[in-house]
């Protein structure tokens, strides 16, 4: 790809007279992007010295910066690198109707960084993997990629490198890192090669920039922002945008209906206080394991309303180092959550490595009351199961632990609860005219869990039914399959 620039040149006052034009052209695309609500990133690579904070300067200064971010992508910090690969870069997204600009991204590394760390290619294929399936993620929610890399050729770099050490106020800017891609020039041309080549997609194409002659480099930057944000606001005004469905599959295994599941189980009080003394102490020890091998977990509780959920995740959290642990209780996306991916939120709550993250509600959200709320389309509720699978399956890669409960309990038992609640002024905040509306719509989420079960239960995150309707007998359900779990990894 880095061989086939275009050679077109153009006079160089044909191109400020162009350029103009199109400044005027950017100002009002931005309107475009406010008015549809399109969340637009734009994203450049390339050589060291090759312009990217000139270009980049070059396109900010036609919007508002009210409704524009820019993010210097450099080498993840000790804190970054406690989180999945993608972690950060999903915190760098814009909002519905806002710009992301990106001086360099998440190609660093599979470019940049190998080369300074000698990075594997087991490594590298990986991450290329995930970046593949992160762009496929944002576009088919309607977010507009825009990828640049500014290439220059290792005279120009060289060139550049000594006009700055000959400058006293510019020679910091030259370090080994600029000086070893300069000497390995056909090396680094190797890596990013291969970079463009398999990361150039029908949804998210590389745009190749010589940037040897900055106005002309400039024209093609903003032409290519200027037609592909206009294309983009057609397809999805005329309901044409391409939507690609993943095409992995993850092999899924067995279950059982969640009406099938016995709910007859029971334990006594004694056994019970036993049972929890004992496992409490065992996970209590396991999260010392946990915290010095830096292994992260992640619990998912999801469950018919009464279920138990919050005596489940209780009695979790007192088997805990509160300081190694965080409960997120998931309700409706807030105003500015629905401005972004429904994964995003997410995102945000995955735990650094050592620590432990308790969803209480989960992203299973999506394919179960957004669905049945008609808060997203059945397309959507399909596309959902595969993505939340790859996430879980970066997760896992990662080298978290991931537990998913569903906690089952029958219909009368469910009224039973909602009655007591309603009886005892202590329990009447848990009880909401919200819970009544989804009790009359049982017979609809026990389709779509038993759906999401026949989709998402993976070998690598298997979910697990726990029968609650006895809610000692259901607690004692969830520390043993936490721990079989954890003692599992730890092996």
């Amino acid at each position: 790809m880095l061989i086939e620039l275009n050679e077109h040149k153009k006079h160089m006052k044909e191109h400020k007279k162009e350029k103009k034009q199109l400044q005027a052209e950017l100002m009002v695309l931005q309107q475009t992007i406010r008015e549809h609500q399109l969340p637009v990133i734009i994203l450049f690579e390339g050589w060291s010295f090759s312009g990217k904070g000139t270009f980049i300067s070059e396109l900010m200064i036609n919007f508002d910066f009210r409704h524009l971010t820019m993010h210097n992508v450099t080498p993840p910090t000790e804190e970054e690198m406690r989180h999945p690969f993608l972690w950060r870069h999903w915190n760098m997204l814009p909002k519905k109707g806002e710009i992301s600009i990106l001086d360099c991204s998440w190609y660093q590394d599979i470019s940049a960084y190998p080369l300074l760390n000698q990075a594997d290619e087991d490594k590298i294929k990986e991450r290329t993997k995930e970046i593949l399936q992160f762009e496929r993620t944002l576009h088919d929610a309607g977010y507009i990629i825009i990828k640049f890399f500014l290439h220059i050729d290792d005279k120009t770099l060289k060139s550049r490198i000594d006009g700055l050490e000959n400058n006293s106020a510019t020679r910091w800017r030259v370090t080994e890192k600029e000086k070893k891609q300069y000497h390995q020039y056909h090396h680094c041309y190797q890596i990013y090669q291969n970079m463009l080549e398999s990361t150039h997609t029908e949804i998210a194409p590389w745009h190749v920039v010589d940037a040897s002659y900055l106005d002309e480099a400039s024209v093609f930057i903003f032409e290519t922002v200027i037609n592909t944000i206009q294309d983009s606001a057609r397809q999805l005004e005329n309901k044409t945008w391409p939507i690609l469905m993943p095409s992995e599959t993850y092999p899924i295994l067995k279950y059982e209906p969640i009406q099938n599941v016995s709910l007859e189980q029971k334990i006594s009080d004694d056994d019970y206080d036993k049972q929890l003394k004992k496992l409490q102490k065992k996970l209590f020890d396991l999260q010392s394991h946990l915290y010095r091998q830096k292994i992260p977990a992640i619990f998912l509780f999801e469950g018919w309303d009464a279920a138990g959920k919050g005596g489940c995740i209780n009695r979790v959290c007192q088997s805990l180092d509160p300081r190694g642990y965080q409960v997120r209780q998931i309700s409706a996306p807030s105003e500015e959550e629905r401005q972004y991916h429904y994964l995003w939120r997410f995102w945000r709550s995955i735990p650094k490595t050592g620590h432990i993250t308790i969803f209480d509600r989960t992203w299973y959200g999506r394919v179960l009351v957004e669905y049945i709320e008609q808060f997203c389309t059945k397309e959507e509720q399909i596309r959902a199961y595969s993505e939340i699978n790859e996430l879980e399956k970066q997760l896992t890669d990662w080298g978290a632990v991931i537990v998913k409960f569903w906690l089952q309990i029958d219909k009368d038992e469910q009224l039973k609860r909602f009655n007591d609640r309603q009886s005892t002024p202590s329990k009447q905040w848990k009880i909401t005219p919200e819970d009544w509306r989804n009790r009359e719509k049982w017979d609809s989420y026990e389709i779509a869990v038993n759906q999401m079960l026949g989709h998402t239960s993976t070998e690598f995150a298997p979910w697990h039914v726990v029968p609650t309707q006895c809610k000692k007998y259901g607690r004692i359900q969830v520390l043993e399959h936490i721990i079989h779990a954890i003692e599992q990894k730890l092996q």
